[in-house]
Order: C-alpha cells, then sequence, then structure tokens
C-alpha cells in the first residue's frame, strides 16, 4: 500500500461521525523535504524532514470551520473535527464558544530510513555534477560558492462525507548553483537554477552554463544612459516576470471589470493558461488540496484578459465554479489561489533567431522589484535589470542596474515573439522557461557594479 494510499484509508472512519445537514471534508499532505548543498564537491549541508498535516473541515449550509493536526490517529481527528465544528458555530455569530486552537502540534521529525538515506545520496551526487559543471564551463569561472539540490515528495488524500475519494503522489527537484567570476579588478556572483520532476531529470549542464556565462558576461559594467532597445529576457527573467503577474488573476482579488476584459494585455497572438492538467507540466496531480479536479485554466486569449484563477471561496463569491486552484499552506487550515504551470504562448522564433534579430539589444538574465515592482491592479511596472547589450547577437558590456517604469500593459504588449526552452522555473509558481523579445521599451541607468 503506497502512503498516500494509507493516509487516505486512515481518514476513512472519521467521515461516519457526519450529522445531518454537515458535510466532513479531510484532506491529508506529507510532505517529505531533501536538502543538500555541495562546496568544492564536499558536501557542507543534508537533512531531511517529514511534515504530516491533516486539514479537517466542517461544512454546513452557509458556514465552515476548520482546525488541522498533525496525525492521522483517530483522538487527534476526532479533537479536529470538534474544533472545525466550533469554529463554524462561532462563523454563525452562536457564540461564545470555547474554540479549539487552529493549529495541533504533533510529532514532524522523520525516521533516517533506507528511503530517506537513498534520497540525500542521489540528491548530492546531483549537487557534485552540478558543481563541476560549473567550474568546467568557463575559464574566468573562478569559484563555485555552492551548489544545491532539493528535493520535495508528497503524499496527499482528500475524502469528504460526499463521497469523495483521492489519493496522489507528486515529486520535484530543484537544483541552483552560484558561480564568482573574476576578472582583474572586478569580482561577479551570478545564480542559475532548474526544475523536474526527479533529480535525475535537472539540466544540470545547461544550468551550470547559464550561471557561469551570466557571471562572466556581468564583468566590468558600463554606466547606461536612458535610452530605448528591444530586450531579450532569459528563460529565469520571464519566469520571475510572469510570477509577479500571476497575482492579477487571482479570484479573491477584485473582480475584473468589463473595461479591463476589453483591454488588451498582451500583444495580439499571445495567450497565458494555466496548465492544471497537462501531462507535460512541474505540477502533475489530479485535484487541488481542497479536492476540486485541476484543469487548464486560459487567463489570456489573444492578448485580452479572459479567465482567473479560483478556489471554492472566491468562486462562491464570484457565482462561478472553481478551478482547482486552492492550496493549502502547512500551517493554515484555509486554502489560498495560486497558479500550477504557467505557460505563455505566442509567435515562436528559434532561439539563435531571436537573439539576433535586432542589431542591438539588452539580455536580460535577471529581473528584481524596484518601487513595488508590478503592480497588477496598479497596472504599474518597475523593474531593476541585470543584464548585458548585445550587438548582433554577440555579448557586450554588463548592464546591471538599469531600471524600467512603464504601464504594465505598454510593457507586456511589446512582447513580440518567443522561444520556448524546454523545462521549468519555480519561482513561485511553476513558469515554463521561454526567451522573451520585446521591442524597444525606455531603459534608465543607474551604472552601479554588481556584487
Amino acid at each position: 500500500m503506497s502512503r498516500s494510499e494509507q493516509l487516505a484509508a486512515e481518514l476513512e472512519p472519521l467521515l461516519s461521525e457526519a450529522r445531518p445537514g454537515e458535510d466532513i471534508e479531510v484532506f491529508a499532505r506529507y510532505e517529505r523535504h531533501t536538502q543538500v548543498a555541495v562546496r568544492q564537491s564536499t558536501p557542507s549541508q543534508a537533512g531531511v524532514a517529514g511534515i504530516l498535516r491533516v486539514h479537517v473541515r466542517s461544512v454546513g449550509s452557509s458556514s465552515s470551520g476548520a482546525a488541522v493536526v498533525s496525525s492521522t490517529d483517530p483522538e487527534s481527528l476526532r479533537w479536529a473535527l470538534a474544533g472545525a465544528r466550533q469554529l463554524r458555530r462561532l462563523s454563525l455569530g452562536e457564540g461564545p464558544v470555547s474554540a479549539a486552537p487552529a493549529f495541533a502540534p504533533g510529532p514532524e521529525a522523520e525516521a533516517q530510513d533506507t528511503e530517506a538515506r537513498d534520497s540525500v545520496t542521489e540528491c548530492i551526487e546531483q549537487a557534485r555534477e552540478l558543481d563541476r559543471a560549473a567550474l568546467a564551463t568557463h575559464s574566468s569561472a573562478r569559484h563555485v560558492p555552492e551548489a544545491s539540490v532539493r528535493r520535495f515528495d508528497l503524499s496527499a488524500a482528500v475524502v469528504n462525507s460526499r463521497g469523495l475519494r483521492i489519493h496522489y503522489a507528486h515529486q520535484e527537484a530543484v537544483a541552483a548553483v552560484r558561480v564568482v567570476a573574476e576578472e582583474r579588478d572586478s569580482r561577479v556572483t551570478a545564480r542559475a537554477d532548474c526544475a523536474a520532476r526527479m533529480p535525475a531529470e535537472l539540466p544540470l549542464l545547461e544550468t551550470a552554463q547559464a550561471a557561469a556565462e551570466s557571471a562572466v558576461r556581468l564583468l566590468h559594467p558600463t554606466t547606461l544612459d536612458a535610452t530605448e532597445l528591444p530586450l531579450i529576457l532569459s528563460p529565469k527573467a520571464t519566469a520571475g516576470l510572469l510570477a509577479m503577474l500571476a497575482p492579477r488573476f487571482h479570484g479573491d482579488r477584485a473582480a475584473a471589470s468589463d473595461a479591463d476584459r476589453a483591454t488588451r494585455l498582451f500583444a495580439a497572438g499571445f495567450d497565458l493558461v494555466d496548465q492544471g492538467r497537462s501531462p507535460g507540466g512541474l505540477i502533475r496531480v489530479p485535484c487541488d488540496d481542497e479536492g476540486t479536479p485541476t484543469q487548464d485554466t486560459v487567463l489570456v486569449r489573444d492578448g485580452f484578459p479572459t479567465g482567473l484563477l479560483q478556489n471554492r471561496s472566491s468562486a462562491e463569491r464570484g457565482a462561478t465554479a472553481p478551478t482547482g486552484n486552492g492550496w493549502v499552506s502547512s500551517t493554515q487550515p484555509t486554502a489560498i489561489i495560486s497558479a500550477t504551470n504557467l505557460v505563455l504562448r505566442g509567435p515562436e522564433l528559434p532561439a539563435q533567431e531571436l537573439l539576433t534579430r535586432p542589431a542591438e539589444a539588452i539580455h536580460v538574465v535577471d529581473i528584481g522589484r524596484a518601487r513595488g515592482g508590478v503592480d497588477p491592479h496598479a497596472g504599474t511596472l518597475s523593474l531593476a535589470l541585470v543584464g548585458y547589450r548585445l550587438r548582433h547577437g554577440e555579448p557586450g558590456p554588463a548592464v546591471d542596474g538599469a531600471v524600467i517604469h512603464l504601464p504594465l500593459g505598454a510593457f507586456l504588449r511589446s512582447v513580440v515573439a518567443l522561444s520556448p526552452t524546454g523545462g521549468f522555473h519555480r519561482p513561485g509558481p511553476a513558469v515554463a522557461g521561454a526567451l522573451l523579445l520585446l521591442d524597444p521599451v525606455r531603459v534608465e541607468g543607474r551604472g552601479r557594479t554588481p556584487h
């Protein structure tokens, strides 16, 4: 019996305690986190942590209450159900009642069994390979401060008194590396990361090359005067941008007006999709943490906003259907809205053609927030750019410290084409990797030296 099947079996007896007019919903997730770090091919950090959270909800016709425990033993589950019922009564104004706390501590550490040791061993080998690849990539890459691999294993079960029975497993791995490049009096550190389903599937060589090449190309930055230039966003920068934009599509925010839907957000021909059911996505689960089946949700079609991500609560308030985007954290009994696999689609160009099409451009290897970053509801965008000039596809001086301040729509409508690179990045939701080419936008420079 798998761990997820075992969880489902342990939750089942609690459902028989449902009272007339009450639905009992139980969601259990067991997470195992494996984290290793390597310095100079020697493990400097390794650890495994196991966390079990069981969310018990008591739901009536117009109210609900929830409690979280860290055990599936019958006594703990009954304690959580009693607390959820009391909190539901309190939400109806039937208090005062003696409400149970929303979280009860329980044992969380996992024994270092064979499975855990094997997971650590695999991650160490992958981190060592990443470390070696980064050092061998470029002669100016002098040092790799750290290469790390993190593995996440999830076993989950969702049951309720209306007959829902779902259990599943999910695996994910993330690798990250920092590379130091030195040349004469300049020293730069750059970072790159990647995500995959399993450590063995991580594109370690490409990630090492991205970090080393970024560090080398950011040496000796020059002052950038205010100018208008095309931008080429690296897959990491594209992922960061889309992750900042994602809250624009959360259904628990202010509802989009007809005027919002009639205003083009991206350029014509571009779609933004949250692929909850994609077999090629990084996150492949049958349902969200509320038991709602996951689905593909089109957020932007042909440049116009068309859809929102909903959990059950936001869907009820908006008189619409949930989209399978309700996710609980380790300690919160209520679900928040989050995207799963964000994919931008549009006119495509081969990577080499995309990089060489503009006679001159700025290749943005990373972005950060400036004056608030992306504010989807105010419609503004302020970003700090780290990158370098490109002339006919050849790298030139670094332009670290450049900033842009633009209306959000004006920036997004300047996207001309993309080149999918495969793989995913993890700045919050998983985002499909892609190079983006943007028409000239106004860029301001601060001319500071990168660290």
